[in-house]
């Protein structure tokens, strides 16, 4: 499935948060409220890109391995 501009742009503010969250606090400090809220984006459109708290955190992770690789 092919994601327009502004899918990726939304994608990478919700991993944004729940980075910057989790930097924060660990994993208690990502919940998903707080994520969607700061993302701009509502609660179901994020629980539609990342159906658990887990689905989130692991993309995060593998953006910052992605990042570390390059």
């Amino acid at each position: 499935m092919t994601m327009t501009q502004s899918q990726i742009a939304r994608q990478e503010r919700m991993i944004d948060v729940a980075s910057r969250l989790a930097a924060e606090g660990g994993f208690d400090a990502v919940q998903m409220r707080a994520v969607a809220a700061e993302a701009d984006v509502a609660l179901g459109t994020l629980y539609r890109y990342f159906p658990s708290k887990e689905h989130l955190l692991v993309s995060a992770m593998l953006r910052q391995i992605e990042t570390l690789y390059d």
